[in-house]
């Protein structure tokens, strides 16, 4: 169909019409991926099966949109359930555009695209513990909260040493003579991540790569998920580990706690198309077992997002064989950073609005109201279509051909008028909602034993950087966001900006500190007490003290700033902070690594005692990003930091590897001293070249993964030996090959 073209030549050759069609192609294309708002009506689809009303996002106000994700609702039963998948189910049919001629063609197949989404990133933390039971001295995983568990790649239980080395698990005995001995090896039809020790139980997790061999995989009504398992060994003999529970979770590995006898296990799985069966299975020892939802529950955001996944959270009992795994599924567009308590979980998820969708609102409020009687009524046939005839996507493209058809028939000076009415909208709009653009909500979850309970659910601004983020204690729950920087060609640009919430029981806001060190951002924070730690930075490192001792009222006590910054605060004791991260020069390019100590016992007076850096640019460590490989205690006086140290010899940024291995220093409030580095490097297979081509942090070379001790012995694991080394002389009592 041609249609007529009405236009002004501007200086650089594009007509006005030829320019404004162009912004139309742009947001029929661009917007594919996102959503039609209608400023004029709030439709529902109603399901039939159960006159449940869900939010038309084709058809909704951004700002209800907004709302809508914020408040969780729960599903009826799986008809409901498979109507609302319907209605937010991508077009990946071929979709038509105008082009500058104003010739209908089907030129390109456009997929619609997700989100912006983060994977549930689930760093963890907490100062290291020491046990003594009787005579038993040994440290256990570094966690954030005293009481849960997080699983780890290595534990101990005093006697033995639990490791992941590729898809086995080593068992190895300590012996009281300073000897190590492979007491078994457990073959796993996957890959382990991480393990948990309770008593005479072992559970080990990771990704299944077996399921696809079962005979029960021709079942599975889906066949391109990916799945997790959990096997839990009863390792009472643990020359002969038996497997008393195995495990399959639909969906990928999230994170999880263990508190007493219950592993809070959560998985994520994409909805990847409609179909029968759509929550997420759980196979137990071969039997397919489906979610059910008359006892379970489907809770789910009737929110504005591209792509929706279930996010299942799973109670596993460790030690009562005969008790069923209990669930609670949750479809969200993704879970992103998890805390937990002991008694309850905390899951965030950021609310999301583009600027696209502003737009497209602005154009259906400028333009529909000018449409002859019967563009309308097809607007309105478009937009009343059931989901089963017609999704949303399908609604938007169909719209912008009404649209653009129209525009394109109109004069110069009309087509100019309607774009700065466009621009005005979305400028007043951009203004009304910008704090929403950016905001976490956070969902409640109570556990107790095997039973969860949804909880409230709040929301604050800003996204979460890691657990870290948040805590909670007294009844209340805190967390600290960063909100990022903005750039939009309809508003003022503004800085990043970093805050502070306290909510209640009920996740209501009681009270706030914001916009702290503007244009910066958070990379690490610790909760102490009545104290909050939170590091910014740009440049340098302001290390802000808040007092939170006042829910109502929390405050900055004192700032320091000083080059670099910590990427993980952990605390020496109640005055003195142990920061680790990154040295940086003056215009806050990042050098070597850096430990520093903190004197917080004048807030107003903040005081770095002491440093310690480590080699150039290049130098890593995977403490950085994961505090389990951070081995502390105050009464040994002792810290251990695997590293992987370049330096410079020829004025290179990064340098080349001059050591790796466990960095062992003594530490005390006012002082950081290098004792020893401990390598594993094999030298009789020369793979020095190895690690240096992973940039020495891979878990597949002789990188050291975690250190622990037990009694005056410290233990030192890569994925090529266990080392034993006196604490107090550090010489090496004993070295034990691994199995890889």
């Amino acid at each position: 169909m041609n249609i007529k073209n009405v236009s002004q030549t501007h200086p650089g050759g594009m007509t006005v019409v030829a320019s404004f069609a162009i912004f139309i192609v742009i947001c029929a294309v661009a917007f594919g991926a996102f959503y039609i708002l209608n400023v004029y009506q709030n439709t529902s689809v109603v399901n039939s099966d159960t006159n449940t009303s869900f939010i038309d996002t084709a058809v909704t106000p951004v700002t209800e949109q907004l709302a809508a994700q914020a408040k969780l609702k729960k599903f009826a039963n799986e008809n409901d359930l498979t109507a609302f998948l319907e209605d937010r189910a991508g077009s990946s049919s071929n979709t038509s555009y105008i082009n500058t001629t104003g010739i209908m063609e089907d030129v390109m197949q456009t997929s619609p695209s997700a989100a912006p989404t983060d994977t549930l990133g689930l760093g963890a933390s907490e100062e290291t513990k020491s046990s003594t039971s009787s005579s038993d001295d040994y440290s256990k995983t570094n966690v954030q909260v005293e009481g849960v568990d997080e699983g780890d790649i290595v534990k101990t239980d005093g006697s033995y040493i639990y490791t992941v080395v590729g898809t086995t698990v080593e068992i190895v005995k300590v012996g009281s003579d300073n000897s190590l001995s492979i007491e078994s090896t457990i073959a796993i039809d996957g890959y382990p991540q991480n393990m948990y020790i309770n008593g005479s139980r072992l559970v080990v997790y990771g990704t299944d790569t077996s399921y696809s061999t079962e005979p029960y995989y021709d079942l599975l009504p889906r066949s391109n998920s990916s799945f997790t398992f959990v096997k839990i060994f009863d390792v009472s003999d643990h020359a002969k580990p038996e497997k008393i529970r195995d495990l399959r979770f639909e969906g990928n590995y999230v994170d999880s706690r263990m508190i007493g006898d219950y592993i809070y296990m959560v998985t994520s799985n994409p909805t990847y198309q409609i179909m029968t069966n759509p929550i997420p299975l759980m196979v137990e020892d071969g039997t397919v077992k489906s979610f059910d939802m008359s006892t379970g529950g489907v809770y789910y955001l009737d929110g504005s997002y591209d792509n929706y996944s279930f996010t299942r959270v799973n109670a596993i009992p460790v030690l009562n064989d005969n008790e069923d795994v209990s669930a609670q599924v949750y479809l969200l567009s993704s879970t992103e950073q998890m805390y937990v308590s002991e008694t309850a979980m905390y899951l965030t998820y950021t609310k999301y609005v583009s600027e696209q969708q502003i737009q497209l609102e602005a154009l259906r409020s400028v333009v529909e109201p000018k449409l002859s009687a019967a563009d309308k009524q097809k607007i309105k046939d478009i937009q009343d279509a059931p989901a089963h005839v017609l999704s949303y996507y399908d609604k938007q493209q169909k719209m912008y051909q009404v649209f653009a058809i129209y525009v394109e028939q109109l004069s110069a000076s009309e087509q100019t008028k309607i774009e700065a009415d466009i621009e005005a909208y979305v400028t007043k709009k951009y203004k009304d909602i910008s704090k929403e653009l950016e905001k976490t909500v956070i969902q409640k979850v109570q556990i107790s034993g095997s039973k969860l309970t949804l909880g409230a659910t709040g929301e604050v601004t800003g996204h979460v950087l890691n657990q870290f983020s948040m805590d909670e204690s007294g009844g209340y729950f805190r967390i600290a966001t960063t909100k990022s920087s903005t750039w939009s060609q309809f508003a003022q640009e503004t800085d990043s900006y970093n805050n502070l919430y306290i909510l209640d029981g009920d996740l209501k806001q009681v009270g706030k500190a914001e916009d702290l060190a503007k244009g910066e951002q958070i990379y690490s924070v610790r909760f102490m007490q009545n104290r909050a730690y939170i590091v910014t930075f740009k440049q340098t490192d302001p290390l802000f003290v808040l007092d939170v001792s006042n829910p109502q009222s929390p405050k900055v006590l004192g700032e320091l700033k000083v080059p670099g910054f910590s990427s993980y605060l952990h605390p020496y004791d109640d005055t003195t902070l142990i920061g680790f991260g990154k040295e940086a020069d003056e215009n806050g390019r990042t050098k070597g690594l850096k430990i520093s100590l903190f004197n917080v016992a004048d807030p107003a007076n903040l005081k770095e005692t002491a440093t310690y850096t480590i080699g150039d640019a290049g130098s890593d460590s995977i403490a950085l990003y994961d505090h389990k490989a951070f081995l502390f205690s105050k009464e040994k006086n002792l810290l251990v930091i695997p590293a992987t140290v370049y330096e410079s010899t020829d004025g290179s940024y990064y340098g080349s590897v001059t050591s790796n291995g466990a960095m062992v220093f003594n530490i005390t409030p006012t002082s950081i001293e290098l004792r020893k580095t401990i390598s594993h490097v094999d030298t009789t297979k020369n793979d020095a070249k190895v690690y240096d081509s992973y940039m020495g942090y891979t878990y597949y070379d002789s990188s050291v993964k975690r250190s622990l001790y037990i009694g005056k012995n410290l233990y030192t694991i890569s994925d090529q030996f266990i080392k034993v080394n006196d604490l107090e002389t550090l010489t090496e009592q004993q070295s034990l090959a691994l199995t890889s």
